[in-house]
């Protein structure tokens, strides 16, 4: 197979249309690829951190105490599509020190959007917003 797609490519890159790399073409899905979010806290409320699994949209949340080393997974009302999930934040401090915060995430290939609800992180959920 290998000489088969190298002969086809020597063809096309004579022709001057396409180089020879030597490897069939890659059919598996993309690997996971994760991005993480952190929300400052201040000297009065920890910092929070959302971890976000961009192919599939599932998060976690962790927050509280720098020695714990627990993620949490923020709950959906359903699974979600295959999509290119990110998410974005702001955080405000008083001056007594406490923080107010809101994170988002939204699909780039829809543009569907969500904004997080917590009742105390790490346990919060997604909640959809009308388009």
């Amino acid at each position: 197979m290998r000489a088969v797609f190298c002969g086809v490519a020597a063809v096309l890159a004579a022709a001057g249309l396409s180089a020879c790399n030597a490897q069939p073409p890659n059919n598996a899905p993309p690997a996971a690829s994760f991005e993480l979010v952190s929300i400052s806290g201040t000297a009065n409320v920890d910092d929070i951190l959302l971890k976000i699994n961009m192919s599939n949209g599932q998060t976690w949340a962790h927050c509280c105490e720098s020695n714990n080393a627990t993620f949490t997974q923020v709950a959906d009302a359903g699974a979600l599509p295959a999509g290119d999930y990110h998410i974005t934040s702001w955080a405000s401090p008083d001056a007594n020190g406490k923080v107010t915060w809101m994170a988002y995430r939204v699909d780039r290939k829809t543009g569907h959007t969500w904004y997080l609800g917590c009742q105390q992180v790490p346990n919060c959920s997604w909640y959809a917003m009308t388009p």
